[in-house]
């Protein structure tokens, strides 16, 4: 594909519309047993093997007309005072970030399990009045490595820059057979910006979320994928008023088919694996649920069949063209605590992560969403890309979001720090949103927190070691052999000390608060085994939580003033803190 307009039937008129018989007939249809799997079409994208049929399709482009060459003039020139910055030095081969990847449970960074957490910001590259750059390096220093976009920000047509033209060739309509040069120049100098500074980049290709009644009719949306809003005249309204099941749709020849396979290889095309080694895919953002009444048969929901072999049509689609790339499923219905479709997910070689959109506030919760299934023990990755609601103003608002937060994280899963209104966060003078600055700290000191105990070692299959807590609520994930642990309490607190089964050993405890990363307490402990009593802080917050880190005692600890900071017991001087942790606690 190209940033040229496209045309999917040689016999098609320069007004890009035609019968559906006209672009089929033009389409180029070989058998995949004789076409040796991959061929380049007339712009250079190479298409592997598509796994919806066992045929290969290319789409010839034809010459432009000059009435287009002046569409395309006057687009271009339409955004002339749209800038989009400039990074002296930076290109995509610059290594900024690692080749991410896939084992287990955890994404991997160059083979190596990683902690990744990150933000949510779906039209953070779409939005020509954010200044990306200053996000960027806000989420550098505050150690965010992930953040999700999307590739079409339906929900504003006008104010964002969109894949396809708007507006051009009719007022309040999109045209599908014409690229936006300037949204596809944004995304890519956006995607190069992130890799300079180590951070990964999710790109989610489908809104399928709005072929329900309450988007897809919507002319605030105007829908490009819907009749009414492209000048193309295609995918019309069904009978119940929506465009599900229609967009599920596998047939490689069908118009809607056709019209994705062009937006997926204008993205494979975009950013080659080999370049951006910092980039992953999600088929679809999630699936409507909200019409089921109204449409008994449920073909709305991941209980029609043909929505799975859909998203897993694609991410077959795309792993036969990256190989190498991580690519996420969808795993559930809508939003909610419901797990509805992850089996159509959960076993399939070429799904690297379950996604979901949980709304669970507490890791209990979580853990029994997931837990209870057998969705652990699976080896995907498991993850939430929007933690949190549209709270902006309201106090507890970030409190709250920590605790989603933290339940993913203490049940080794994964989550985006969802913040759908970039503009509320920053503008052309820098970070300004007081909540979205905390978040941008909050993942900070989960990120430090992480690496002390060296979060992609420990097991969520230790709970049962906490014999009492704390808070009322709480989950633990443990190393016994290394001596590392990292417990997570929340909800009521019961004002008492945490009881916890240690193998024998020495350990350097923290009580960590989750809001700033101060330190609450402090100590040494020694065991040899069995039932310990770790001596609960004196407060915090119940909503944003408390965090216990274990380590292996070192004569470090004492070092450099060290000595001082503890609580259980206290040092006169530094070598006594040598001595004690030298002996074992002994001395």
């Amino acid at each position: 594909m190209s940033d040229d307009m496209f045309d999917r039937g040689g016999a098609q008129d320069e007004s890009a519309t035609g019968s559906e018989s006209q672009r089929r007939s033009a389409l180029v249809v070989a058998d995949a047993r004789t076409s040796g799997g991959t061929r380049s079409d007339h712009v250079g994208v190479a298409h592997a093997r598509t796994p919806f049929a066992g045929r290969i399709r290319w789409v010839p482009v034809k010459p432009l007309s000059r009435r287009l060459l002046l569409v395309l003039f006057t687009v271009i020139c339409s955004f002339a005072g749209v800038a989009s910055p400039s990074f002296a030095g930076v290109t995509s081969a610059d290594p900024g970030t690692g080749t991410l990847g896939h084992q287990g449970r955890f994404y991997t960074v160059n083979h190596q399990p990683a902690a990744l957490l990150g933000l949510n910001m779906q039209e953070l590259a779409a939005n020509p009045q954010i200044d990306y750059v200053s996000v960027l390096n806000a989420m550098q220093a505050n150690q965010v490595k992930m953040v999700g976009l999307w590739i079409y920000p339906a929900w504003q047509p006008a104010g964002y820059l969109q894949p396809w033209t708007y507006g051009v060739c009719a007022p309040g309509k999109f045209d599908l057979d014409s690229w936006n040069p300037a949204y596809w120049a944004r995304l890519k100098a956006f995607v190069d910006a992130a890799q300079a500074r180590g951070i990964y980049v999710g790109l989610s290709l489908f809104p399928s979320n709005y072929v329900d009644r309450t988007g897809w009719n919507s002319p605030s949306l105007s829908y490009a994928y819907n009749a009414n809003y492209n000048c193309n005249g295609e995918f019309p309204t069904n009978t119940a008023g929506t465009f599900a099941p229609q967009f599920w749709n596998s047939d490689p020849l069908s118009e809607v088919h056709i019209r994705q396979q062009q937006l997926v290889d204008k993205v494979l095309a975009t950013f080659p694996y080999s370049s951006y080694p910092n980039l992953f895919f999600e088929v679809a953002n999630e699936f409507p649920g909200r019409n089921n009444a109204a449409d008994p048969s449920g073909s709305n929901t991941q209980a029609n069949p043909a929505l799975p072999e859909w998203q897993n049509g694609w991410i077959n689609y795309i792993k036969a063209n990256n190989p190498g790339r991580v690519v996420e499923a969808y795993a559930q219905t809508y939003v909610g605590t419901n797990t509805i479709g992850i089996e159509n997910y959960w076993d399939q070689p070429n799904v690297d992560i379950l996604n979901f959109h949980n709304t669970y506030a507490d890791g209990e919760g979580v853990a029994a969403q997931l837990d209870s299934i057998g969705a652990n023990l699976k080896g995907k990755i498991l993850q939430d890309n929007e933690t949190t609601g549209n709270e902006y103003g309201d106090v507890s608002y970030t409190d709250r979001s920590t605790q989603r937060a933290w339940a993913w994280n203490i049940n080794l899963g994964y989550f985006q720090w969802y913040w759908d209104n970039s503009q509320l966060a920053v503008s052309p003078q820098g970070i300004e949103d007081p909540q979205f600055a905390a978040a941008l700290h909050r993942i900070n000191v989960m990120a430090d927190i992480d690496n002390q105990v060296d979060w992609t070692d420990l097991s969520d299959q230790y709970n049962a070691n906490v014999v009492q807590s704390p808070a009322s609520h709480y989950r633990l994930l443990a190393n016994p052999t290394d001596h590392r642990a990292l417990y997570y309490g929340w909800s009521s607190n019961l004002d008492q000390p945490l009881q916890i089964s240690l193998t024998s050993g020495g350990y350097l405890y923290q009580w960590i608060n989750p809001q700033d990363g101060s330190v609450l307490a402090k100590g040494l402990l020694f065991t040899s085994g069995g039932v310990n009593t770790i001596a609960q802080p004196s407060a915090w917050n119940t909503t944003a939580g408390v965090v216990l880190t274990a380590a292996p005692a070192t004569k470090d600890a004492c070092k450099n003033g060290g000595w001082m900071t503890f609580a259980r017991p206290t040092f006169d001087n530094q070598g006594a803190c040598v001595s004690y942790v030298a002996t074992g606690g002994t001395n």
